[in-house]
Order: structure tokens, then sequence, then C-alpha cells
């Protein structure tokens, strides 16, 4: 079974003002990027007080160590990973342990239900993945589900579509 994997919003989590601002293509295409990225990647947060997110992916995406850790000790090795810091304005704070990604896989695997589900045998076999149907939308297999949960990294959710 396939979840898609996204992280919670709530109000006392910090929002990123400013990314790097790459003039490329998206990082939602599911291939490897034909451009060089230069390292670290900056994020710059909106000033404030609150905790980070373990994943952001509005623009280049970026998510942090914990997590790249329990994908990997899931199976995933499609990530394509670049140094990312994330910086507080006010007081110059740096978190170092982000990485910007790009997931290496486009799969044409959603089905029209009542909502969005997975044809798991169009998946190719990979625990993580981007949709054609929709490539904002990150997809993991329930391997990858139960590995991140037992690390217990807060704010990462899965939803199960309409399976």
């Amino acid at each position: 079974m396939h979840y898609m994997m996204s992280c919670e919003r709530p109000a006392t989590v910090r929002t990123i003002g400013r990314g790097p601002g790459l003039k490329t293509e998206p990082w939602v295409c599911g291939r490897k990027l034909a451009f060089a990225v230069p390292e670290p990647l900056i994020y710059t947060l909106e000033p404030g007080q609150g905790d980070l997110s373990p994943m952001y992916t509005e623009g280049e995406p970026i998510m942090r160590q914990d997590l790249v850790d329990s994908l990997e000790a899931g199976g995933v090795d499609n990530l394509d990973l670049y140094r990312a810091i994330v910086r507080d304005p006010i007081t110059g704070q740096e978190w170092q342990n982000y990485w910007a990604f790009n997931v290496l896989g486009l799969v044409a695997a959603a089905v029209e239900t009542p909502g969005l589900g997975i044809d798991e045998s169009r998946t190719m076999g990979l625990f993580l993945f981007r949709l054609v149907e929709a490539p904002s939308l990150i997809v993991v297999d329930e391997r990858v589900v139960d590995s991140v949960l037992r690390r217990a990294i807060p704010g990462v959710v899965f939803d199960a579509g309409a399976q």
C-alpha cells in the first residue's frame, strides 16, 4: 500500500520566507536536474518564533537529516540531495541539518476513484516517487511509513487517499 507524505503546518511551525530562488526547471520532474546546483542552498525563515518543519516542499524542497535517514532506512534510494542551510533573519541562527531534495521517479500510477488512489501494479517497485498526474505529491510505500513512524518525527503525516 502507498501513502501521500506531507507535513502538518500548524501555527507553531515557522515558514520559509525566501528560498534560493534558482531560475531553473521545477524540482518535481522526477529526473536528475539538468543544471549544477550551487551548495549550500540558503533558505531564510519568516521572522518570528516556533518550530521548524522536518520538510518544506515549496520551491526547491528541503527536508531535515532525520527524515532523510528514516526514508533511507525504509529502503528509499532515489533522492538526489544537496546541502541546505536554513537561517533566522533576526537572530542569525543557522540550521545546517537540511537537504534540498529532488525525487528521482515520476510514476503514472494514480487511479481516479472518489479520491486519489494508487495502482500498486504500476509503481515500478519504488519506495518513494512523485505522480505524473500530481507531481507535487510525494508518494511512499508502507515500508517507508513504518520507518518514519518508528523514528517519531513530529509533523510528518501520511494520507492513504482512496485505496
